[in-house]
């Protein structure tokens, strides 16, 4: 019997041989984790996906809401708008447009107001001009709607280019901060009390509107814009940017706290500030004409009142005097007032009455040479057409800065 020899297996062949279960293992186990890693990964892409997805989706609903929810406001702000104007249109047509005094108080002024606060600003300025078209607001009627309360704050008012007429309107006690009103005309118009804090005025004419003890903080008139013959009487212009040239076109400042934040007083009527080129023999007489003031508050403000307003240094105040003398159209005296030192001893005029100088001390107290401020305030007779200033300064004495203007209130 023949035995067989036993064989050897090259290396070669054996490295192979463990090559291949070496690939068979990976094979057998990488393959399934890489699967499952791209299987893993996969699925995290598409949740990102989803997630962003979904994120635009809430997005595009949260838009298409609050455009809907905007459409919803806007469409409540045009019925609220269409539903006054309806409302007021048929009782001025129902009271052949003559509303009485009563009416308009008790309930076209609440309903105005509630009406208002439902309203953006753009719809507000329709509901103003409704108002004025219909002369419900404008001061040509002697029974009117007050606007006292109303908040048109924010509204942009008048066209660049345009002129907006808003003539003889009452703004009487409205809100009207931080409004921007461009080339309108509000000519002989009432803004008495009105708050226009922060306001913008572009080619705005004020010419003879009243602005008495108006809020016009921090406003902007512009150089175009027109304030000739107006009233600021006791009207706040803290920081308000107007120039020197249109507030000495206006028709009056007494009292009113200038943008520099002094006191306003109106122009001085004596000749001469300087007493040298005024007195003569230590007199000093003026005749000072109230005509034009009297017909110039009549178109502003019938019932205002004018007065007197005297101020000046001077060197000894023991013996001066002024007499203040008023006379009607036929020249006659209607009134007169006596200004003197306390403590004078002279012969009195019993058919004038006697008045005190007041004294200014903290003016008097920057007057390095000796002078003594003082001022003096009366209110001119209805019936005056001209004043007659008489000063008496005594002997050997001298003045300085005498200043004489007509104010109101």
């Amino acid at each position: 019997m023949r035995s067989m020899a036993t064989s050897k297996i090259p290396p070669e062949s054996s490295k192979k041989c463990q090559l291949k279960k070496v690939l068979k293992f990976v094979s057998a186990v990488l393959i399934p984790l890489l699967l499952g890693a791209f299987t893993i990964i996969h699925t995290l892409q598409q949740e990102s996906i989803g997630k962003k997805n979904r994120s635009v989706d809430l997005l595009i609903a949260a838009e298409e809401h609050e455009q809907n929810l905007a459409l919803t406001i806007d469409e409540q702000r045009n019925n609220q708008l269409v539903a006054y104007i309806n409302y007021i249109s048929e009782l001025l047509l129902a009271q052949n447009f003559s509303l009485s005094k009563q009416t308009l108080i008790s309930i076209i002024h609440p309903k105005t107001l509630a009406t208002l606060r439902q309203l953006d600003e753009t719809r507000k300025v329709y509901l103003l001009r409704f108002l004025h078209e219909s002369e419900l607001i404008t001061k040509k009627t002697p029974v009117r709607l007050s606007l006292n309360s109303a908040n048109f704050s924010h509204i942009h008012l008048g066209t660049p280019g345009i002129l907006t007429n808003m003539r003889q309107t009452s703004f009487e006690s409205a809100n009207l901060n931080n409004c921007s009103l461009t080339h309108i005309q509000f000519s002989y118009s009432d803004f008495t009390e009105t708050q226009l804090i922060g306001a913008s005025f572009i080619r705005v004419y004020f010419d003879y509107a009243n602005l008495t003890r108006a809020f016009l903080q921090y406003t902007n008139f512009d150089e175009a814009s027109i304030v000739s013959k107006a009233d600021f009487t006791a009207a706040n212009l803290t920081g308000a940017n107007i120039s020197e040239n249109l507030i000495k076109t206006a028709g009056s400042i007494s009292g009113a706290i200038l943008p520099n934040g002094t006191k306003g007083r109106n122009r001085n009527l004596f000749r001469d500030s300087n007493c040298e080129n005024l007195n003569s023999h230590n007199l000093i007489q003026q005749n000072i004409s109230l005509e034009e003031n009297r017909k110039w508050l009549l178109k502003i403000r019938p019932t205002g009142k004018l007065y007197y307003s005297f101020s000046g240094g001077f060197s000894n105040t023991n013996q001066l005097r002024m007499n203040l003398t008023q006379f009607n159209q036929t020249d006659s005296v209607v009134h007169m007032y006596c200004f003197k030192n306390q403590n004078s001893q002279a012969n009195e005029n019993r058919s004038c009455p006697i008045f005190k100088w007041e004294y200014d001390k903290a003016l008097t107290s920057n007057y390095t040479d000796g002078y003594t401020r003082v001022y003096a305030f009366a209110e001119a007779d209805f019936n005056a057409t001209m004043v007659r200033i008489d000063i008496d300064l005594g002997e050997e004495e001298t003045c300085r800065d005498v200043y004489f203007s007509i104010e109101t209130r």
